[in-house]
């Protein structure tokens, strides 16, 4: 859900840090600079945008806690303080804050009176607002959750084959492993590729639709039902083309 967003985020970090002057005013310019106020674009539906928004939320807090230098956290504080106050919710989505992130948050405001006061003063808006959700994780827990947990430690970890860019053998065990079964794929869409051969062959002048074999290539490899696939396609096309052809000759 958050595809591409750290970097961006990273970006502006980096880009508030460049321009040497860590107030609240260089960080807008850095904002509009990158159009960063688009950052809640496309989410079609409330439900997407508060998993959104929670999530990332979580990931910029990140960048604010004392792994990071002073104006790193302080770009990330301005950041929250901003992504907060312009999420498009009537109901804001608050941050969830474990106490330890919570106690390393205010003590970095604290120290900051004395450095940059707009940073403290953007946190303790934030604080006043009750933008921050006191929680013992930041990751939800719940029965879903939970087994959800017991599942992954469980299955193992199915990884691609590295030397080949597509490998049918540990592509078949991986769609397997997460409940997808390429064999009834395979008959739908046989069953699909009937139906568009009959057209076609009914309504040549109308119809030329594509038999395209999708969800057989994701199979585990059988030379027999290779052969069988090839000489299927090869047959339906040189029956298009016998048609066609006896069609042109009545003409």
């Amino acid at each position: 859900i958050l595809s591409g967003v750290e970097e961006d985020v990273e970006a502006l970090l980096r880009n508030f840090i460049i321009k040497k002057h860590y107030t609240f005013e260089s960080f807008s310019e850095v904002w509009k600079e990158m159009q960063f106020y688009y950052i809640f674009c496309g989410r079609p539906t409330v439900l997407e945008m508060k998993s959104f928004t929670r999530e990332l939320l979580l990931l910029v807090k990140s960048f604010a806690l004392s792994t990071f230098t002073v104006w790193e956290r302080s770009g990330a504080i301005f950041l929250l303080y901003s992504l907060y106050f312009n999420q498009p919710l009537s109901q804001k989505v608050t941050i969830r804050t474990e106490h330890k992130e919570w106690l390393e948050l205010r003590d970095f405001a604290d120290k900051m009176k004395s450095i940059n006061i707009q940073v403290s003063f953007c946190f303790y808006k934030l604080v006043v607002n009750h933008a921050f959700d006191f929680v013992f994780t930041n990751k939800p827990y719940n029965i879903e959750s939970m087994k959800e947990d017991e599942v992954l430690k469980k299955e193992p970890i199915v990884k691609m084959h590295t030397k080949h860019k597509y490998d049918k053998f540990a592509m078949g065990t991986l769609l397997t492993s997460i409940g997808f079964d390429p064999n009834s794929s395979a008959q739908r869409e046989s069953k699909y590729n009937e139906i568009k051969q009959l057209l076609n062959e009914k309504f040549p002048d109308v119809c030329n639709f594509e038999i395209r074999r999708f969800a057989v290539n994701l199979l585990v490899p059988n030379v027999d039902t290779e052969e069988k696939s090839t000489a299927q396609d090869s047959s339906a096309t040189s029956s298009q083309k016998r048609k066609k052809r006896e069609k042109k000759s009545k003409k």
